[in-house]
Parts: C-alpha cells; sequence; structure tokens
C-alpha cells in the first residue's frame, strides 16, 4: 500500500506499520531504504509491539504484552542506523 501511496502524489511520505515478530529488521530496512531511493522521499515507521497470541506461542515467544511494549524502543534503534542516508 505504502508504495501505491509513493507512486501516486509527489509530496506524500507514507507511515508504514511494522511488527519486529513477523518480518525480519535487514528486511524492512531494505525496503524502506529502496522505497526512500527510488521516490527520492521519506517513509516513517511505525513499531508495533506483540503480536496474536497463538502466533507468537508457536515462534517460542512467552514474552508478556506490557514487557514487548517497553523493549520495542531497542529495534527501532537498529533499524536507524540500517535506513540512515549517508552524509553528503
Amino acid at each position: 500500500m505504502s508504495q501505491v501511496i509513493i507512486q501516486a502524489t509527489s509530496r506524500l511520505c507514507p507511515l508504514v506499520a511494522v511488527q519486529p515478530i513477523y518480518l525480519h529488521p535487514y528486511a524492512v530496512a531494505t525496503l524502506v531504504a529502496s522505497l526512500g531511493h527510488l521516490y527520492r522521499r521519506r517513509v516513517y515507521l511505525n513499531m508495533v509491539a506483540g503480536g496474536f497470541v497463538n502466533d507468537l506461542t508457536a515462534l517460542d515467544d512467552p514474552t508478556p504484552h506490557d514487557a514487548a511494549t517497553t523493549d520495542s524502543g531497542n529495534t527501532p534503534k537498529w533499524w536507524r542506523g540500517c535506513c540512515a542516508r549517508p552524509a553528503r
């Protein structure tokens, strides 16, 4: 959906909701960096903590929801480093 928004407009910057439990941070970083590079626009990320209970159980992640929300601050720091533009 973000790519459709970015293709159809000239100024909007999409906000993408991401759940780290479902997609590896490197995959998200490459997708966001590619969109930003191709369309010369920012792509904003909304980190969503947790997931469906059955999915978390299947992935052997017993972290309570409140703890997952508190810990979600660590992953964005890593992503920012991956998505940062080189200095000009």
